[in-house]
């Protein structure tokens, strides 16, 4: 190889029968031309496959991977209670029924859930609020006693002549006098939690509203009087002692503003 002329050249040569030397030069770009076409060729395909492998990757990624990852966070977090979960998956495959499946069991077990909790906080004869309820927002109350603006009024009520009507009438009647009464209570009292903390007795812990029209509320609900009627002959007087008590003004926790609202109604 030399140069000439400021170009390179490559030098090749053969001797002959005759001791004479066949030389053969030619320029090193026209020798490495062809050469070069084919690692140039072979660069571009490699490039496209390379392209190709990527965009399928990002394809995978984004219609497999991600879904499945999203599945297990949402799994995870309903496995921790937490039912109101979404995933997103815009394939048509199995990721996508399993996604279905996934959403739809977490739909439904929150229905359920909130079924089973409304069972379990429900009066099954008046359909008001039942005890357990009532005790857990006591407590969620007296938590936030320590709040300077905190006021809250409770009512308490006992529905009268109940034995009476279930020693004469049987307890179905007696029944029904606990459920006329519920309605009554809920009737006056319609923006606050009413509980039946069992047999004829309810309580009713008034706020904002309710509590600012506490003695209008509590007057309306003590003169008009109604009627119970059992049967198509017979009405009885649906009578019910009622007692309130305002905090704070009347106690300096939940305990003893009940124990001054269930002495008045006494």
């Amino acid at each position: 190889q030399y140069t000439f002329h400021d170009k390179n050249y490559q030098v090749a040569f053969q001797t002959l029968n005759n001791n004479m030397k066949l030389l053969v030069y030619a320029p090193v770009d026209e020798i490495n031309a062809q050469r070069n076409r084919l690692v140039f060729g072979c660069g571009i395909v490699m490039a496209i496959i390379l392209g190709l492998i990527i965009l399928a990757a990002v394809y995978i990624t984004r219609r497999i991977v991600l879904p499945l990852r999203e599945l297990t966070v949402a799994t995870d977090r309903f496995a921790k209670g937490d039912w109101d979960i979404s995933i997103r998956c815009y394939t048509k495959d199995e990721v996508k029924s399993l996604t279905d499946s996934i959403t739809k069991m977490a739909e439904s077990t929150k229905f359920y859930i909130q079924e089973i909790n409304k069972m379990a906080y429900q009066d099954g004869l008046t359909g008001v609020k039942n005890k357990a309820c009532y005790l857990d927002y006591v407590e969620e109350l007296s938590m936030g006693k320590k709040e300077a603006d905190l006021e809250y009024a409770v009512l308490v009520f006992d529905v009268n002549g109940l034995k009476w009507v279930n020693d004469t009438y049987g307890h179905e009647a007696g029944d029904r006098l606990i459920i006329a009464a519920s309605q009554k209570i809920c009737n006056v009292y319609l923006h606050s939690p009413v509980f039946r903390l069992g047999g004829d007795e309810f309580a009713a812990i008034l706020s904002d509203r309710d509590y600012a029209a506490r003695e209008t509320l509590l007057q309306q609900f003590q003169e008009n009087v109604e009627l119970f009627i059992l049967d198509d002959e017979k009405e009885i007087e649906l009578s019910i002692a009622s007692g309130m008590a305002v905090y704070p003004d009347d106690g300096e926790d939940y305990e003893n503003v009940f124990r001054c609202a269930d002495e008045r109604m006494y």
